[in-house]
């Protein structure tokens, strides 16, 4: 345990060990590269696109990505804007979702929601106690089984 010690000082007796990370952003920080402190700048918080996309990735089994599969070639869409759209139009009508049995699998279809959709499925998320794509899987469902 000692050599291990022994490892994280350097010979000048300063430790080798990265410092915590700490949330900085806002604040004034002093910038080391070669161990050399270089001037002090403020850190900015990246920025996020107000366009960005939420993908959410829901497992299905082989009949219902059959399903999607020719539903969204005889629309003319991809799988992924098919189920989109689907989980889109259940959204917005503002349907009372049931509990349907939820199984992980390997079979998955992607969901990509814009900020407003994915912010009225955190609302459903929360109603239904679940994860958020236990979530998306309902309403996707719920929507498969009035399609159908």
């Amino acid at each position: 345990m000692n050599r291990e010690l022994n490892n994280v000082w350097n010979i000048e007796g300063t430790c080798n060990l990265a410092p915590p990370i700490i949330e900085t952003w806002g604040k004034k920080v002093k910038k080391v590269e070669n161990n050399k402190v270089s001037d002090t700048e403020i850190v900015t918080r990246p920025i996020i696109r107000s366009d960005k996309k939420h993908d959410i990735r829901i497992p299905v089994n082989e009949e219902e990505k059959r399903w999607v599969r020719l539903m969204a070639v005889e629309y003319g869409m991809s799988m992924t804007q098919f189920t989109t759209s689907l989980v889109k139009k259940s959204l917005s009508n503002h349907h009372q979702f049931v509990n349907y049995p939820y199984y992980d699998s390997n079979n998955i279809i992607h969901v990509k929601l814009d900020n407003e959709t994915y912010k009225e499925l955190v609302k459903v998320m929360s109603l239904l106690n679940c994860s958020i794509r236990k979530a998306t899987y309902i309403v996707f469902k719920h929507m498969l089984t009035l399609q159908t």
